[in-house]
């Protein structure tokens, strides 16, 4: 989340993820003898704590082995959406939506350890995962990479550097036009970055406006990625809108 890089194998996360998947969730929780705190019961969807798919499940095992926590089941579907395993992480977070629908349980209080317990507020990964947004205020960049966009659209919720508001993607053939809406603070930036999942874009020209005021600055294209340089830090205020129109001179953008 903090964009440091791998600094475990790859590929040992990625089977990691795809087994704690495979081994602790169950569209449908099977009955349960040990029940030291009910936070899902049988038939519910859930993401088991422990799970022996070899067998050898000891007597007196982990002390929380067959709970759910809505706080790790959103950390993991993060984990998931990171490794790209989008599908999976969405069916955890609408079997947490399942459980918690206001039909038994309040959709405003996850409960774990107590009411209201704050390890739920781990669903935030889902979001940046979903929506591949960082940002770093020390070189006052932001970028965008959704996850999940099965068209041409996309629009989400961000928050970081003192601001929050709406991030909103429209893509064309040749043309990905992004806005940055600020609803709350200030939000400076040096830099800005789209990610595409697609194949190398080739080159691309691109211009940028706040508020229909033209701002100076380049782009440029690197791997996957669509970038925005400011010519100097600008700020966008509370209201106030940041439009940039990428446009491919070489390859699709789509």
């Amino acid at each position: 989340m903090l964009d440091l890089g791998d600094i475990l194998p790859p590929d040992h996360v990625h089977q990691s993820a795809k087994s704690i998947m495979k081994n602790n969730f169950h569209p449908s929780l099977p009955p349960i003898a040990y029940k030291r705190r009910e936070f899902a019961v049988d038939a519910e969807p859930g993401l088991l704590m422990c799970s022996w798919p070899r067998g050898g499940r000891p007597k007196e095992a982990v002390r929380y082995r067959d709970e759910v926590w809505t706080g790790v089941e959103y950390e993991v579907a993060g984990l998931l959406a990171y490794e790209g395993l989008v599908e999976d992480a969405l069916r955890i977070v609408r079997g947490v939506e399942r459980r918690y629908d206001g039909r038994v349980r309040n959709p405003y209080n996850e409960i774990e350890c107590g009411d209201h317990y704050v390890r739920a507020m781990s669903s935030w990964s889902v979001l940046e995962a979903l929506s591949g947004f960082l940002y770093d205020h020390r070189s006052q960049s932001i970028r965008f990479g959704p996850r999940h966009w099965s068209g041409d659209q996309f629009r989400s919720f961000f928050t970081g550097g003192g601001a929050w508001g709406q991030y909103q993607q429209d893509k064309a053939r040749n043309v990905q036009e992004c806005r940055v809406l600020v609803k709350y603070g200030n939000l400076t930036l040096r830099e800005f970055t789209v990610q595409s999942d697609t194949a190398k874009i080739g080159q691309v020209a691109a211009d940028a406006a706040i508020n229909g005021k033209t701002i100076a600055g380049s782009a440029s294209a690197s791997e996957n990625s669509l970038i925005w340089q400011f010519r100097s830090p600008t700020s966008i205020k509370a209201g106030s809108e940041l439009k940039i129109r990428f446009t491919s001179t070489g390859k699709n953008l789509g």
